[in-house]
C-alpha cells in the first residue's frame, strides 16, 4: 500500500465480480454537473479586491480541462455519492491545482518586481484557503486528511525543485491530484481499501497520460483501469481517456 489512504479500512459494499471481457461503452460526463463546477470555481474569483479578481479568474480559466474535477465526479457518480459532496471534492482539487501552479510560477518570475511576486503569493494562498473550504464541504474527515496529505506532497515536491534537489517521486502534481480525486470519491462512496488502492493507481496513470499524451502512458492507464472492479466506475473513467 503506497499511501496513507490505503491504510483506511472501510466496509465493502459489493461482492467481487470477475473482470468483464466485454468491451464496455464509455459514459459521458454530465454537462449540467460540469456547469455547476464552473459556477463554484467562478465564485472563487469573486473577491472584493479588484486587482486580485482578474488574475484569479484567468488562472482558474486556464485549467479548463477540469480533469481533476471530472475524475472526482465520474467516480463519485458511479458510487452514488451525493452530488453536493462530489462537487465539493471536485472544486477542492481544481482549486488546489490552480493554487499549486501559482506557487510554481514564483521561481520562474524571480526577476519580476516585488509587487508582482507578492501578488502570486497572495493568489496562491487565497486559492489554498478556498480549496480547503471546499474539501471541508465534502463532510468527511478522511477526505480532509487526504486533501492535506496531497497538499503536503505537492508542496514538498515544489520545495525540492526550487532547491535543485531530485524529486522523491516521478509523479507530477496533476497526477497526484487525479489520484486524490479518484481516492477521495472512493472514500465518499465507502469503497473498500483494496478498491482505494486501485483507484489511486488509475488516477496516477490518468494524470500522467494527460500530462504526456504518450501512447505508452495511455496504455498504462487502460491497463490500470481494467483492474477496477465496479463496471460503472470503469465506464465513467474510460470516458476520460477518449
Amino acid at each position: 500500500m503506497t499511501t496513507a489512504t490505503a491504510r483506511l479500512a472501510l466496509p465493502t459494499l459489493w461482492a467481487r465480480p470477475p473482470l468483464s471481457e466485454v468491451t464496455e461503452t464509455a459514459l459521458p460526463s454530465d454537462p449540467n454537473e460540469l456547469a455547476r463546477l464552473e459556477t463554484m470555481l467562478a465564485e472563487v474569483a469573486a473577491v472584493p479586491f479588484a486587482p486580485l479578481a482578474g488574475p484569479l479568474a484567468a488562472a482558474l480559466a486556464a485549467n479548463g480541462d477540469r480533469l481533476r474535477g471530472r475524475v472526482a465526479l465520474a467516480v463519485g457518480a458511479a458510487l452514488h455519492v451525493a452530488p453536493g459532496r462530489r462537487l465539493a471534492l471536485a472544486a477542492a482539487l481544481e482549486t488546489l491545482f490552480t493554487a499549486s501552479q501559482a506557487h510554481e510560477a514564483l521561481p520562474r518570475n524571480a526577476v519580476r518586481d516585488s509587487k508582482f511576486l507578492g501578488g502570486l503569493v497572495l493568489m496562491g494562498d487565497h486559492l489554498f484557503a478556498q480549496a480547503a473550504a471546499f474539501a471541508a464541504q465534502a463532510e468527511l474527515p478522511a477526505v480532509v486528511m487526504l486533501f492535506a496529505q496531497t497538499l503536503q506532497t505537492i508542496s514538498q515536491a515544489q520545495v525540492r525543485q526550487q532547491l535543485g534537489r531530485p524529486a522523491d517521486s516521478a509523479w507530477t502534481a496533476n497526477a497526484a491530484l487525479c489520484a486524490a480525486a479518484a481516492v477521495g470519491a472512493g472514500l465518499l462512496g465507502h469503497a473498500a481499501a483494496h478498491d482505494l488502492d486501485t483507484l489511486h493507481e488509475v488516477g496516477l496513470r490518468v494524470g500522467r497520460w494527460a500530462d504526456s499524451h504518450r501512447l505508452d502512458d495511455l496504455h498504462e492507464a487502460q491497463v490500470a483501469l481494467r483492474q477496477v472492479r465496479q463496471p460503472e466506475v470503469r465506464q465513467r473513467l474510460r470516458g476520460l481517456l477518449i
